[in-house]
């Protein structure tokens, strides 16, 4: 767990540092260490200074060596990174690179190449000069770049990388070698030993006068107290050694709105002797650290046997946050929850817990007020279950689940917790609690799938799926690292391993895919390693579709169509569309803007057996990473996030596109729109026509994406009228969502199975197709004279779907 129950005080003052237009203060994201270290000891560490997570996908970092002013190395990032927490970018062959995110053998430095970090093509930070070959140092050579460890002293960054650079105006220096702080940024190392410079406690006694712990915490969320000597006498309820302290709790001050117990930070002190359940008097200084009330600098004398206080049962969500705050630092108990997010699992021993699953809230309300009003309640139903320790997991095996994490003992979103006695305090904007006690888990409510369940089977089974990023450098095993996906061609081959096993076990006809390389479509491309490789796991033919360019868009990825030729066959060359063929607005401008997302393919098929047509279009629109301006974003509170005017003006210029060009034909939409369900580019598409096929089956509960302890649908399937009553079934297959993604390809937890192949869910759906009875119509109904004869679909009335089918 990070965690920032440490009060030594970071230094962050701003006092002396050179604050001209190329620094820029409070920033999102920014680089937190530099590690210059022998050999390939090479590690930078980022850290999240934002109350809410960041999408990492848009983000990178660019290395200029010996003076370039090209970027000679590039590496994307990926994932999420959730607020206040560091993300560890380190060479693959540092000798702490299992410690790391993200590994590659292409971070290399020297002390005399620039390092940028930028998202898109907005310069974040920097350390180094572009443009200059010197070892850069400051006046007295004391912190210098080559052969040293760097920690930022302070949150004010450099977004000129071309201005000069003086690394001791914000740069703390360490031993070359000295990689102990990585990982934790913000965490006191106890060197200090939490001592700010006021007065040494004295000696203590137990006969000593004391005051309520209520009246150092106060009813606030900060103590009233910050900064003078207390005293104060209560039974100690856990200890910590990872923390450096203890928790203790007195009998009370009659008063509901102020907490009965506190954390006692002990800094570099000893804390092993401490005697869970006797009475201590201790004497410190009241402080804060990040709004969490703590008494630092601490004198402490074990007095005598007492009585351990009984955990105050917490049902979440709570009426207000207050009830936590007012509960901070006691024993608190939970008897079962939900868990909601794993991605802190491995590196910080901790997950969200919740009442039940919570979902992101424009997936069930609109944005707005209601969308709002689900926010607030998920904000009061959350709290992070950790192993009571700070700072990233470093060579140990994570603790949960017992008797630790690996990829045959795993948790997932979905699982639940139950028996969870333990103090609670609150750390990173969220409210923590250490069982002091092992809790209970149980994976029988959310178990895996080796295959999509289906309620129905019709003639035609078609998926979408997300393939994170399957770049095959040169097609023969080298060009590693690529711009994105795996920096080896070894994390490849596990990559590749574990996306064929899901395409496989799909047991899908046609596919849709997203993410993968766009490299063209020859031998050696990634779309024909991948199409071989499944053809020769699966025993089946597969081929895919070439739309006739020689890469379709602009960006590293694309989409893409696979397709059994046994069971479907391609009707004429595939279609596509971007900022060419668009629809433009008023001011003559494209509304699917193909500079910032993907085009979108569309290949119609006909069904071997009966000749039955389906035209199919995949699509992924822009990401909600980054920002696309003014009038694009919507970051209110229970909005729709960055560029959601782009996405919005995708879809209309899509809907319009399809009715020009594939009009009374059978239409499927699928793939990452990167909306929601009720967020405007999915309620576009419904105005044109266009309903989602998980409304269609009455799959109330769907998602395919976990993020920030939120479960949502990025990826969605819509079909026209034209094919609504041949939609039988439907699922999110959830073998990517739930994972942690410490399973996923790059990872050393990671393994040759189909969990975690992704990020996203594959979406697969059972269509029963057959062909019209006239020639060039494929609407529904009498009016046209042509009957489906979907006899076996629920009658008219049983809640099949609202469509005017002619059954």
């Amino acid at each position: 767990m990070k965690l920032n129950s440490s009060i030594s005080t970071i230094a962050m003052s701003l006092a002396g540092l050179c604050t001209v237009a190329a620094h820029a203060e409070v920033p999102t994201l920014f680089i937190s260490e530099y590690l210059e270290g022998a050999s390939n000891n090479k590690a930078l560490e980022l850290y999240n200074n934002t109350s809410s997570g960041i999408l990492l996908d848009n983000y990178r970092i660019e290395i200029y060596f010996n003076g370039s002013t090209s970027a000679g190395t590039t590496l994307k990032l990926s994932g999420t990174l959730a607020a206040g927490k560091t993300y560890v970018i380190a060479n693959s062959s540092a000798s702490f690179a299992d410690t790391a995110d993200k590994t590659s053998g292409a971070l290399s430095f020297n002390g005399n190449d620039a390092v940028v970090l930028k998202n898109g093509d907005t310069i974040l930070d920097s350390l180094g000069q572009i443009g200059s070959s010197a070892y850069w140092s400051n006046a007295s050579g004391t912190v210098v770049t080559q052969d040293m460890d760097l920690r930022r002293s302070s949150t004010v960054t450099d977004i000129d990388p071309t201005d000069v650079f003086d690394p001791g105006a914000q740069w703390t220096a360490y031993g070359k070698n000295d990689f102990s702080d990585l990982g934790i940024y913000g965490a006191d190392d106890g060197s200090n030993g939490g001592d700010d410079g006021s007065t040494p406690i004295a000696a203590v006694s137990c006969d000593d006068p004391t005051v309520t712990i209520g009246s150092v915490q106060g009813s606030g969320q900060t103590t009233p107290l910050e900064g003078q000597q207390v005293e104060v006498a209560g039974v100690v309820t856990a200890v910590f050694p990872g923390l450096s302290g203890f928790y203790m709790q007195d009998s009370g001050d009659a008063d509901d709105t102020t907490s009965d117990g506190i954390f006692i930070y002990a800094g570099s002190a000893s804390v092993d002797s401490v005697v869970v359940g006797d009475v201590y008097v201790v004497k410190g200084y009241a402080a804060e650290y990040y709004d969490n009330s703590q008494l630092k600098s601490p004198q402490w004398q074990q007095c005598h046997t007492g009585t351990m206080p009984t955990a105050v049962n917490v049902t979440l969500p709570v009426s207000d946050l207050s009830t936590l705050e007012a509960l901070e630092g006691m024993l608190v108990h939970f008897d079962t929850l939900t868990i909601n997010d794993v991605n802190d699992l491995v590196n910080y021993g901790e997950m969200t817990l919740s009442n039940g699953r919570r979902m992101t809230p424009t997936q069930v309300a609109k944005s707005g007020a209601a969308a709002a009003a689900v926010y607030d309640e998920n904000n009061r139903n959350a709290v992070v279950l950790d192993e009571g320790a700070t700072g990233k997991i470093s060579g140990t095996t994570p603790p949960y689940p017992y008797p630790g994490f690996s990829s045959s003992n795993y948790l997932r979103v979905g699982d639940t917790v139950s028996n969870i006695t333990g103090p609670l305090y609150y750390s990173f904007n969220q409210y923590h609690v250490s069982p002091i006690s092992p809790v209970t888990f149980n994976a029988s409510e959310n178990l895996r799938s080796d295959y999509p369940t289906l309620a129905a089977e019709g003639n035609l089974r078609v998926a979408s799926f997300n393939v994170l990023n399957f770049f095959n450098g040169d097609g023969d095993g080298a060009g590693f690292p690529t711009a994105r996906g795996a920096y080896t061609y070894d994390a490849f081959v596990k990559q590749k391993a574990k996306i064929v096993a899901a395409l496989t076990n799909m047991q899908a006809d046609v596919i849709g895919l997203l993410e993968i390389e766009n490299d063209g479509y020859a031998e050696k491309s990634a779309i024909a390693e991948l199409t071989e490789a499944l053809s020769e796991a699966s025993g089946q033919t597969w081929a895919y579709v070439n739309p006739g360019v020689d890469q379709l868009g602009s960006d590293v990825i694309t989409s893409a169509f696979i397709y059994r030729p046994d069971v479907v066959t391609p009707v004429g060359t595939a279609k596509y569309l971007d900022k060419t063929n668009s629809i433009v607005d008023e001011d003559g401008v494209p509304m699917f803007n193909s500079d910032k997302m993907r085009p979108s393919l569309a290949q119609t098929f006909t069904v071997n057996d009966n000749k039955a047509v389906l035209t199919t279009v995949i699509n992924h629109l822009r990401s909600k990473g980054g920002s696309c301006g003014t009038g694009d974003d919507d970051n209110s509170l229970g909005g729709s996030g960055a560029c959601n005017g782009t996405r919005t003006r995708a879809t209309t210029a899509l809907a319009q596109w399809l009715s020009d060009n594939f009009a009374e034909q059978p239409i499927l939409l699928m793939g990452d729109f990167n909306a929601y369900a009720k967020e405007d580019p999915i309620l576009t598409l419904e105005d044109a026509g266009y309903s989602r096929v998980d409304d269609i089956v009455g799959n109330s509960d769907s998602y395919s994406y976990v993020y920030d302890g939120q479960s949502g649908q990025l990826d969605h399937a819509l079909v026209n009228e034209d094919l609504a009553c041949a939609v039988v079934a439907a699922t999110e297959w959830h073998i990517n969502a739930d994972e942690t993604s410490s399973l996923e390809y790059d990872s050393s937890y990671a393994d040759d199975s189909l969990f975690r192949s992704s990020d996203h869910d594959p979406v697969v759906m059972a269509l029963d197709l057959h062909k019209p009875q006239g020639v060039g119509h494929y609407l529904r109904g009498n009016e046209h004279g042509y009957g489906y004869g979907y006899g076996h679909l629920k009658a008219k009335g049983e809640g099949h779907h609202k469509h005017n089918c002619d059954y």
